[in-house]
């Protein structure tokens, strides 16, 4: 399928489903994005953007590619479960769905504050999102009482055992299974 992109996009998920109904995950990047990445003044060595150019080189990776776009497919064998949805409380002034897996294996998931924005209510999937469009033609949430869920003490998002700091906490989740077979 052709998709329209606007070149100020940032990383959007792009997915396609194959003819047995498998969903198949692509990151879809703009060029003036990566070019200000590229181009910057700040050093990005070990920055996440470093292995994402790579990726946008790599002719196995390419999806599709043009002047303005490039998408890359998934980069990971796994069929992890993945979670789509949106923060209560917007962090960006542009509106963005965010797909997350379900292993959070990602060394840029740090903080109690990041890990609670995508394991508690402050989290909330898109049918949800889509339900209330239908049914009230917006979506409000309460700003005060859904940035409280970022407090919250660290937890298990599988079995909710309580964690006292993020190492434990992610060295806990590699014991529960991820994969969409389980």
């Amino acid at each position: 399928p052709k998709v329209k992109v606007d070149e100020r996009t940032h990383p959007v998920l792009y997915l396609t489903v194959s003819s047995f109904g498998i969903l198949r995950p692509h990151l879809l990047f703009a060029k003036r994005y990566v070019s200000r990445m590229r181009s910057g003044t700040k050093k990005f060595a070990g920055h996440w953007s470093q292995g994402l150019l790579a990726s946008m080189n790599d002719p196995d990776l390419i999806v599709e590619k043009d002047d303005k776009l490039t998408v890359i497919k998934d980069k990971t064998d796994k069929k992890i479960k993945f979670r789509f949805g949106y923060h209560a409380v917007p962090s960006m002034s542009h509106l963005h769905l965010h797909a997350i897996s379900q292993d959070f294996d990602s060394p840029s998931l740090k903080t109690k504050k990041h890990w609670n924005s995508f394991t508690s209510p402050y989290f909330v999937d898109s049918s949800e999102v889509i339900k209330r469009l239908e049914k009230e033609h917006k979506v409000d949430f309460n700003q005060k009482e859904n940035t409280e869920y970022l407090s919250l003490d660290l937890k298990c998002h599988v079995c909710g055992r309580p964690m006292k700091n993020m190492p434990s906490l992610k060295s806990h989740i590699r014991t529960h299974s991820y994969t969409c077979d389980s």
